[in-house]
């Protein structure tokens, strides 16, 4: 993606306008719609003034940076993101091993799942098919947790008050993802879904709800959850896609047994 396609889309899943940005950035309209349309080539120091201005975070900054053709602010050392990630990984399997019988997932800001445990696996399969529930919602691409949650076809029907679950998930996934291209672009497909346009018409926020109530349906059995969210990594050049712990807990008794007894 061009400097310019990636700020438009940036300033569009914030809302704001081009005069909006170029008034906070000390610039001129007119030099904000030439960055988006291509016609000027922004200087460093311009696209510093505009990341500050949008309120990207430090791995937003770094990605618009790179997309205009210039390099990270921070050195780091060739194998720097290979070690990072490793033990990142290996961290956060202990920790997903260690909340057993309870669900946890690992995802990306664009909600692509990474790492699962076995409780999660369970919980899936108490409503369907793990395989078949992320081929009809996220067909041959990755594994991805908002497509399996909101699609039609997916957890969405056993949600017991979509009404409220709704927005405050899609609120804390933009808080996620909200300097993220792939995420902005996912939910700004989400938004048109026929199931979920009519839940989601106020106003976008990047506040991030640390723990949120889940309520889920079936048989007439109703499963209680309180959901953490927990980011995993540093805003620093060599990590420009900060991982999220999602932790489910459950809120009642009947949720508890059928968590142990999956």
């Amino acid at each position: 993606m061009s400097v310019g396609a990636l700020l438009k889309t940036l300033r569009r899943a914030r809302q704001r306008s081009q005069l909006d940005i170029a008034v906070s950035a000390g610039l001129t309209q007119k030099h904000v719609s030439f960055i988006e349309t291509g016609r000027v080539r922004p200087g460093r120091t311009t696209l510093e003034r505009i990341a500050q201005a949008v309120k990207l975070s430090q791995p937003g900054r770094e990605t618009l940076l790179a997309a205009a053709g210039y390099l990270p602010s921070t050195p780091t050392s060739p194998n720097a993101s290979d070690s990072v990630h490793a033990r990142t990984a290996a961290m956060t399997q202990r920790l997903l091993a260690q909340q057993e019988p309870y669900p946890g997932i690992l995802v990306d800001r664009a909600q692509n799942l990474i790492a699962m445990n076995q409780g999660f696996a369970r919980l899936i399969a108490h409503w369907a098919d793990g395989d078949a529930l992320w081929q009809r919602t996220c067909g041959d691409d990755r594994p991805n947790l908002l497509r399996a949650s909101l699609h039609p076809k997916g957890l969405f029907p056993f949600m017991s008050e979509p009404e409220q679950l709704v927005p405050n998930y899609l609120n804390r996934v933009i808080a996620q993802g909200f300097d993220d291209p792939e995420s902005c672009r996912l939910l700004d497909a989400i938004y048109e879904w026929p199931n979920i346009a009519p839940l989601f018409t106020g106003s976008r926020t990047t506040d991030m709800p640390i723990q949120t109530a889940e309520r889920y349906c079936l048989d007439r059995t109703e499963l209680r959850f309180d959901c953490l969210s927990a980011a995993i990594g540093a805003p620093s050049a060599w990590h420009r896609s900060t991982l999220f712990l999602e932790l489910f807990y459950p809120a009642d008794d009947t949720t508890e047994d059928v968590l142990r007894c999956a």
